[in-house]
């Protein structure tokens, strides 16, 4: 994570990744909760990048990410709480 870089193409996208992946190394809770509400904020801009329909997008994203069926299933559980809770 400390030498990720990020590419996706759109500047925003890098930019809201980028930030997340220095403040979630902070040994200060609060920045660290800063990171994840960024990185929340970039998974929202990821969904309005990539297709129309979300729900597919997440499902093509969780994909990609997770070969694991477990995973999977723990990934798909989180999306759908982040996403419930707005």
């Amino acid at each position: 994570l400390s030498r990720a870089v990020f590419r996706t193409g759109d500047k925003i996208l890098d930019n809201g990744l980028e930030e997340p992946r220095v403040k979630f190394s902070s040994p200060d809770p609060i920045i660290r909760r800063e990171a994840l509400e960024r990185l929340w904020d970039a998974f929202e801009r990821l969904k309005s990048l990539a297709d129309a329909d979300k729900k597919r997008l997440i499902s093509m994203i969780l994909d990609a990410t997770a070969s694991e069926p477990a995973f999977r299933t723990m990934l798909n559980f989180e999306a759908k709480q982040l996403t419930d809770n707005g």
